[in-house]
Protein backbone atom coordinates (compact mmCIF):
# COMPACT_ATOMS: atom_id res chain seq x y z
CA UNK A 1 0.00 0.00 0.00
CA UNK A 2 1.43 3.38 -0.99
CA UNK A 3 1.61 6.21 1.54
CA UNK A 4 -1.03 8.36 -0.19
CA UNK A 5 -3.59 5.53 -0.15
CA UNK A 6 -2.73 4.74 3.46
CA UNK A 7 -3.32 8.37 4.52
CA UNK A 8 -6.68 8.40 2.75
CA UNK A 9 -7.71 5.17 4.46
CA UNK A 10 -6.54 6.43 7.84
CA UNK A 11 -8.54 9.63 7.39
CA UNK A 12 -11.64 7.49 6.73
CA UNK A 13 -10.90 5.48 9.88
CA UNK A 14 -10.58 8.72 11.86
CA UNK A 15 -13.98 9.93 10.60
CA UNK A 16 -15.58 6.58 11.44
CA UNK A 17 -14.18 6.41 14.98
CA UNK A 18 -14.28 10.05 16.05
CA UNK A 19 -10.52 10.05 16.59
CA UNK A 20 -8.10 12.61 15.14
CA UNK A 21 -5.52 11.42 12.63
CA UNK A 22 -2.05 12.89 13.17
CA UNK A 23 -0.36 12.54 9.79
CA UNK A 24 3.01 13.75 11.10
CA UNK A 25 3.25 10.96 13.68
CA UNK A 26 1.10 8.52 11.68
CA UNK A 27 -1.33 7.73 14.50
CA UNK A 28 -4.76 8.50 15.94
CA UNK A 29 -5.70 10.07 19.25
CA UNK A 30 -8.82 11.29 20.94
CA UNK A 31 -11.25 10.75 23.79
CA UNK A 32 -13.70 7.94 24.49
CA UNK A 33 -15.91 7.95 27.59
CA UNK A 34 -13.53 10.36 29.31
CA UNK A 35 -10.39 8.31 28.58
CA UNK A 36 -7.70 9.75 26.31
CA UNK A 37 -6.45 7.25 23.74
CA UNK A 38 -3.46 7.10 21.43
CA UNK A 39 -3.95 4.51 18.69
CA UNK A 40 -1.10 3.41 16.44
CA UNK A 41 0.19 0.58 14.26
CA UNK A 42 3.49 -0.59 15.83
CA UNK A 43 4.63 -2.26 12.59
CA UNK A 44 4.31 -0.28 9.34
CA UNK A 45 4.02 -3.55 7.41
CA UNK A 46 0.65 -4.16 9.08
CA UNK A 47 -1.18 -0.81 8.95
CA UNK A 48 -4.46 -2.32 10.20
CA UNK A 49 -3.04 -4.00 13.31
CA UNK A 50 -3.50 -1.40 16.04
CA UNK A 51 -2.56 -0.84 19.67
CA UNK A 52 -4.72 1.25 22.02
CA UNK A 53 -2.80 3.24 24.62
CA UNK A 54 -4.30 5.08 27.59
CA UNK A 55 -3.46 5.98 31.19
CA UNK A 56 -5.80 4.84 33.96
CA UNK A 57 -5.74 4.37 37.72
CA UNK A 58 -7.89 2.17 39.95
CA UNK A 59 -9.72 3.64 42.92
CA UNK A 60 -7.70 1.60 45.42
CA UNK A 61 -4.39 1.64 43.52
CA UNK A 62 -4.54 -2.07 42.63
CA UNK A 63 -3.76 -3.66 39.26
CA UNK A 64 -5.75 -6.18 37.23
CA UNK A 65 -5.37 -9.84 38.17
CA UNK A 66 -4.84 -12.54 35.56
CA UNK A 67 -8.44 -13.72 35.74
CA UNK A 68 -9.81 -10.26 34.93
CA UNK A 69 -7.39 -9.86 32.03
CA UNK A 70 -8.34 -13.26 30.59
CA UNK A 71 -12.01 -12.36 30.86
CA UNK A 72 -11.46 -9.10 29.03
CA UNK A 73 -9.47 -10.73 26.24
CA UNK A 74 -12.24 -13.30 25.74
CA UNK A 75 -14.90 -10.58 25.65
CA UNK A 76 -14.01 -9.67 22.07
CA UNK A 77 -12.54 -11.67 19.20
CA UNK A 78 -10.84 -8.48 18.01
CA UNK A 79 -8.58 -8.20 21.08
CA UNK A 80 -5.19 -9.93 20.94
CA UNK A 81 -3.68 -8.97 24.30
CA UNK A 82 -3.92 -6.64 27.28
CA UNK A 83 -0.91 -5.08 29.00
CA UNK A 84 -0.62 -3.01 32.17
CA UNK A 85 2.53 -1.36 33.53
CA UNK A 86 1.97 1.03 36.40
CA UNK A 87 -0.59 3.51 35.01
CA UNK A 88 0.08 2.51 31.42
CA UNK A 89 -2.68 0.49 29.70
CA UNK A 90 -2.12 -1.06 26.27
CA UNK A 91 -4.58 -3.17 24.30
CA UNK A 92 -3.28 -4.91 21.18
CA UNK A 93 -5.80 -5.69 18.47
CA UNK A 94 -5.80 -8.43 15.87
CA UNK A 95 -4.80 -7.40 12.36
CA UNK A 96 -7.60 -6.61 9.90
CA UNK A 97 -7.55 -6.80 6.12
CA UNK A 98 -8.86 -3.35 5.20
CA UNK A 99 -9.77 0.11 6.50
CA UNK A 100 -13.47 -0.66 6.99
CA UNK A 101 -12.79 -3.71 9.16
CA UNK A 102 -10.11 -1.77 11.03
CA UNK A 103 -12.61 1.00 11.79
CA UNK A 104 -15.17 -1.50 13.13
CA UNK A 105 -12.50 -3.22 15.20
CA UNK A 106 -11.36 0.08 16.72
CA UNK A 107 -14.89 1.11 17.65
CA UNK A 108 -15.58 -2.25 19.25
CA UNK A 109 -12.25 -2.33 21.10
CA UNK A 110 -12.52 1.26 22.35
CA UNK A 111 -15.99 0.59 23.73
CA UNK A 112 -14.91 -2.71 25.32
CA UNK A 113 -11.82 -1.12 26.89
CA UNK A 114 -13.60 1.85 28.42
CA UNK A 115 -16.38 -0.41 29.75
CA UNK A 116 -13.80 -2.76 31.24
CA UNK A 117 -11.96 0.12 32.92
CA UNK A 118 -15.11 1.77 34.27
CA UNK A 119 -16.52 -1.54 35.51
CA UNK A 120 -13.34 -2.12 37.51
CA UNK A 121 -13.43 1.41 39.00
CA UNK A 122 -10.60 2.78 36.89
CA UNK A 123 -10.50 6.46 35.97
CA UNK A 124 -8.40 8.41 33.43
CA UNK A 125 -5.23 10.02 34.74
CA UNK A 126 -1.79 11.42 33.95
CA UNK A 127 0.78 8.77 33.01
CA UNK A 128 3.32 10.01 35.54
CA UNK A 129 1.64 11.60 38.56
CA UNK A 130 -1.63 9.64 38.42
CA UNK A 131 -3.84 12.67 38.97
CA UNK A 132 -7.27 12.72 37.38
CA UNK A 133 -6.70 15.98 35.48
CA UNK A 134 -6.78 17.12 31.88
CA UNK A 135 -3.90 15.61 29.92
CA UNK A 136 -2.28 16.01 26.52
CA UNK A 137 -0.97 13.28 24.20
CA UNK A 138 2.81 13.15 23.71
CA UNK A 139 5.46 11.08 22.00
CA UNK A 140 9.05 10.81 23.21
CA UNK A 141 11.74 8.37 22.10
CA UNK A 142 9.25 6.01 20.48
CA UNK A 143 7.09 5.92 23.62
CA UNK A 144 3.68 7.51 24.17
CA UNK A 145 2.43 9.45 27.19
CA UNK A 146 -0.69 11.15 28.50
CA UNK A 147 0.70 14.07 30.54
CA UNK A 148 -0.71 16.84 32.67
CA UNK A 149 0.89 20.32 32.25
CA UNK A 150 3.08 19.92 35.36
CA UNK A 151 4.44 16.53 34.29
CA UNK A 152 5.02 17.80 30.75
CA UNK A 153 7.12 20.64 32.16
CA UNK A 154 9.07 18.27 34.42
CA UNK A 155 9.73 15.83 31.56
CA UNK A 156 10.99 18.61 29.31
CA UNK A 157 13.27 19.82 32.11
CA UNK A 158 14.64 16.30 32.70
CA UNK A 159 15.23 15.79 28.97
CA UNK A 160 17.13 19.08 28.69
CA UNK A 161 19.29 18.17 31.70
CA UNK A 162 20.05 14.68 30.33
CA UNK A 163 20.91 16.12 26.92
CA UNK A 164 23.34 18.54 28.54
CA UNK A 165 24.99 15.78 30.57
CA UNK A 166 25.30 13.56 27.47
CA UNK A 167 26.85 16.39 25.45
CA UNK A 168 29.43 16.98 28.17
CA UNK A 169 30.31 13.29 28.45
CA UNK A 170 33.46 12.36 26.51
CA UNK A 171 33.50 9.35 24.23
CA UNK A 172 35.93 6.64 25.32
CA UNK A 173 36.83 5.05 21.98
CA UNK A 174 39.17 2.42 23.45
CA UNK A 175 36.55 1.40 26.02
CA UNK A 176 33.90 1.41 23.29
CA UNK A 177 35.94 -0.92 21.09
CA UNK A 178 36.47 -3.30 24.01
CA UNK A 179 32.73 -3.21 24.77
CA UNK A 180 31.83 -3.78 21.12
CA UNK A 181 34.21 -6.75 20.91
CA UNK A 182 32.75 -8.28 24.05
CA UNK A 183 29.24 -7.75 22.68
CA UNK A 184 30.24 -9.25 19.33
CA UNK A 185 31.12 -12.52 21.07
CA UNK A 186 27.43 -12.98 21.90
CA UNK A 187 26.55 -12.10 18.31
CA UNK A 188 29.11 -14.59 17.03
CA UNK A 189 27.67 -17.25 19.32
CA UNK A 190 24.20 -16.70 17.83
CA UNK A 191 25.63 -17.07 14.29
CA UNK A 192 27.31 -20.35 15.28
CA UNK A 193 24.28 -21.79 17.07
CA UNK A 194 21.92 -21.00 14.19
CA UNK A 195 24.41 -22.31 11.64
CA UNK A 196 24.92 -25.58 13.52
CA UNK A 197 21.14 -25.96 13.58
CA UNK A 198 21.16 -25.58 9.80
CA UNK A 199 19.88 -22.00 9.62
CA UNK A 200 21.34 -18.78 8.26
CA UNK A 201 18.95 -16.17 9.62
CA UNK A 202 18.66 -12.40 9.86
CA UNK A 203 18.03 -12.95 13.57
CA UNK A 204 21.76 -13.46 14.05
CA UNK A 205 22.36 -10.03 12.49
CA UNK A 206 19.88 -8.42 14.89
CA UNK A 207 21.56 -10.06 17.89
CA UNK A 208 25.02 -9.13 16.59
CA UNK A 209 24.04 -5.47 16.05
CA UNK A 210 22.24 -5.08 19.38
CA UNK A 211 25.10 -6.66 21.37
CA UNK A 212 27.87 -4.74 19.59
CA UNK A 213 26.13 -1.35 19.84
CA UNK A 214 25.13 -1.92 23.46
CA UNK A 215 28.65 -3.02 24.33
CA UNK A 216 30.16 0.07 22.73
CA UNK A 217 27.69 2.37 24.44
CA UNK A 218 28.21 0.82 27.88
CA UNK A 219 32.01 1.08 27.88
CA UNK A 220 32.37 3.94 25.40
CA UNK A 221 30.01 6.27 27.23
CA UNK A 222 27.92 7.34 24.24
CA UNK A 223 26.79 6.19 20.83
CA UNK A 224 27.98 8.48 18.02
CA UNK A 225 28.33 8.17 14.25
CA UNK A 226 31.98 7.26 14.81
CA UNK A 227 30.81 4.52 17.18
CA UNK A 228 28.47 3.12 14.53
CA UNK A 229 31.28 2.98 11.94
CA UNK A 230 33.61 1.22 14.39
CA UNK A 231 30.82 -1.17 15.40
CA UNK A 232 30.06 -1.95 11.74
CA UNK A 233 33.72 -2.87 11.11
CA UNK A 234 33.71 -5.13 14.17
CA UNK A 235 30.48 -6.80 12.96
CA UNK A 236 32.07 -7.49 9.56
CA UNK A 237 35.23 -8.95 11.10
CA UNK A 238 33.40 -11.04 13.70
CA UNK A 239 30.98 -12.43 11.10
CA UNK A 240 34.00 -13.58 9.07
CA UNK A 241 35.56 -15.08 12.21
CA UNK A 242 32.27 -16.80 13.14
CA UNK A 243 32.06 -18.35 9.66
CA UNK A 244 35.62 -19.66 9.96
CA UNK A 245 34.88 -21.14 13.39
CA UNK A 246 31.76 -22.76 11.92
CA UNK A 247 33.87 -24.44 9.23
CA UNK A 248 36.42 -25.49 11.88
CA UNK A 249 33.63 -27.23 13.80
CA UNK A 250 32.51 -28.99 10.62
CA UNK A 251 36.12 -30.02 9.89
CA UNK A 252 36.53 -31.27 13.45
CA UNK A 253 33.25 -33.23 13.61
CA UNK A 254 32.65 -34.32 10.00
CA UNK A 255 35.98 -33.85 8.21
CA UNK A 256 38.00 -36.34 10.20
CA UNK A 257 39.71 -33.77 12.43
CA UNK A 258 38.73 -35.40 15.70
CA UNK A 259 39.69 -38.89 14.47
CA UNK A 260 43.10 -37.59 13.36
CA UNK A 261 43.72 -36.16 16.83
CA UNK A 262 43.43 -32.49 15.89
CA UNK A 263 41.94 -29.95 18.29
CA UNK A 264 39.26 -27.47 17.24
CA UNK A 265 41.89 -24.70 17.26
CA UNK A 266 44.13 -26.74 14.95
CA UNK A 267 41.17 -27.40 12.63
CA UNK A 268 40.65 -23.64 12.46
CA UNK A 269 44.27 -23.15 11.39
CA UNK A 270 43.97 -25.95 8.82
CA UNK A 271 41.04 -24.37 6.94
CA UNK A 272 43.28 -22.82 4.19
CA UNK A 273 44.97 -26.22 3.69
CA UNK A 274 41.56 -27.95 3.63
CA UNK A 275 40.42 -25.52 0.94
CA UNK A 276 43.57 -26.13 -1.12
CA UNK A 277 43.16 -29.88 -0.79
CA UNK A 278 39.44 -29.52 -1.69
CA UNK A 279 38.42 -31.17 1.56
CA UNK A 280 36.25 -28.07 1.91
CA UNK A 281 34.65 -27.04 -1.38
CA UNK A 282 35.70 -23.47 -2.25
CA UNK A 283 32.31 -22.67 -3.81
CA UNK A 284 30.46 -23.81 -0.70
CA UNK A 285 32.87 -21.88 1.53
CA UNK A 286 32.48 -18.60 -0.37
CA UNK A 287 28.74 -19.09 -0.88
CA UNK A 288 28.17 -19.68 2.83
CA UNK A 289 30.26 -16.62 3.77
CA UNK A 290 28.33 -14.41 1.34
CA UNK A 291 25.06 -15.77 2.73
CA UNK A 292 26.20 -15.06 6.29
CA UNK A 293 27.08 -11.47 5.39
CA UNK A 294 23.78 -11.03 3.56
CA UNK A 295 21.64 -12.18 6.47
CA UNK A 296 23.70 -10.34 9.06
CA UNK A 297 23.27 -7.20 6.97
CA UNK A 298 19.50 -7.81 6.69
CA UNK A 299 19.27 -7.99 10.45
CA UNK A 300 21.94 -5.46 11.44
CA UNK A 301 21.20 -2.55 9.09
CA UNK A 302 17.57 -1.97 10.22
CA UNK A 303 18.69 -2.46 13.83
CA UNK A 304 21.44 0.17 13.52
CA UNK A 305 19.11 2.60 11.76
CA UNK A 306 16.45 2.05 14.41
CA UNK A 307 18.97 2.52 17.21
CA UNK A 308 20.25 5.80 15.77
CA UNK A 309 16.69 7.02 15.21
CA UNK A 310 15.86 6.12 18.80
CA UNK A 311 18.91 8.04 20.04
CA UNK A 312 17.91 11.04 17.97
CA UNK A 313 14.35 11.00 19.34
CA UNK A 314 15.41 10.52 22.96
CA UNK A 315 15.83 14.25 23.44
CA UNK A 316 12.62 15.26 21.68
CA UNK A 317 9.19 15.36 23.25
CA UNK A 318 6.45 16.11 20.74
CA UNK A 319 2.88 17.00 21.49
CA UNK A 320 0.57 15.16 19.14
CA UNK A 321 -1.40 17.43 16.83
Amino acid sequence: MNQKKKIENYQQIAMGTGLRYDETNDLFHGERDGFDFIVYAPDARYPYMMVLHTAAKSADGSTFDKQAVKGFQKSSKKIASFGQKNLDIRVSLKAQSNAEKCKDTLNEALAATTTFLRTNSYSPCCDLCGQNVETGAFRMGGEYYHLCPDCEMKMRSDIAMNAQQTAQKKENIVGGIVGALLGSLLGMLSVLILSQLGYVAALSGVIMAVCVLKGYEMLGGKLTKKAVVISAVIMILMTYFADRVDWAIILFNQGGGAEAGYSLFECYRLIPAALSAEIIDMGSYIGNLVLQYLFVALGAIPTVIGKMKQKKEEGIIARLN
